[in-house]
């Protein structure tokens, strides 16, 4: 279990490589800030996207990978095959949740410096902003229905988890409000509606909690 504290400190940088091993070319990139991290939590295929900006590539290309100490793990996939959306952590869902996105963004101002180098000599650090968006059906559990409708908020809890259930990833945000709630009739049989939801200051910081068979992440 490994348990990630989305809070204000600086973000690091990594290397990052992307290799053609058949044709031995490898294009690498230094000092690689992520700026946005966004998943579906409700999705059979489950993908995480990234959105980076790298201060350089080396050139001329690499014709080897790069094994500067490298820690190998186990592939270790976690595609979603169920999800839950709760107020209280495993105690109470609210509405039959179909979809439910989330997006982290850090908000980061890339620099270019005037040193004659390529590529961006600083990343201003914004402010993290976690947001998302719900799709619902309802019938008589109304209690999120409630929230949009009267701007409370609400702690929210977005878990997805593979078919076995031995791995798993859960957002834990403390305090969370939704928007005005779009809403369509489908059937008789209830209300579909879709909200964009963002979370917002509160006292305990949000954590990203990670289940899987690795023991340790390197730092």
């Amino acid at each position: 279990t490994h348990t990630f504290t989305l809070n204000l400190n600086d973000r690091p940088s990594a290397l990052i490589e992307l290799g053609y091993t058949d044709a031995a070319k490898y294009r690498r990139w230094l000092d690689l800030m992520v700026n946005t991290l966004s998943w579906s939590v409700v999705d059979g295929n489950q993908s995480i996207k990234l959105e980076g900006a790298m201060s350089s590539e080396v050139k001329p290309r690499p014709v080897a990978v790069w094994q500067a100490a490298p820690t190998s793990y186990a592939k270790n996939r976690a595609c979603v095959k169920s999800g839950n959306v709760y107020d209280v952590f495993g105690a109470s869902t609210i509405g039959r949740i179909s979809k439910a996105d989330v997006s982290i963004k850090n908000n980061m101002e890339f620099q270019h410096h005037a040193d004659g180098n390529s590529g961006y000599g600083a990343a201003i650090m914004g402010q993290p902003e976690i947001s998302g968006s719900l799709s619902a059906v309802f019938g008589s559990d109304t209690s999120m229905l409630t929230y949009m409708e009267d701007h409370t908020s609400v702690p929210l809890v977005l878990v997805g988890k593979n078919l076995a259930g031995d791995a798993s990833l859960t957002l834990n945000l403390p305090k969370v409000e939704f928007d005005k709630p779009k809403y369509s009739i489908k059937t008789s049989k209830g209300l579909v509606l879709d909200a964009n939801w963002r979370a917002h200051a509160d006292a305990v910081a949000p954590t990203i909690v990670l289940v899987n068979g690795i023991t340790t992440y390197a730092a």
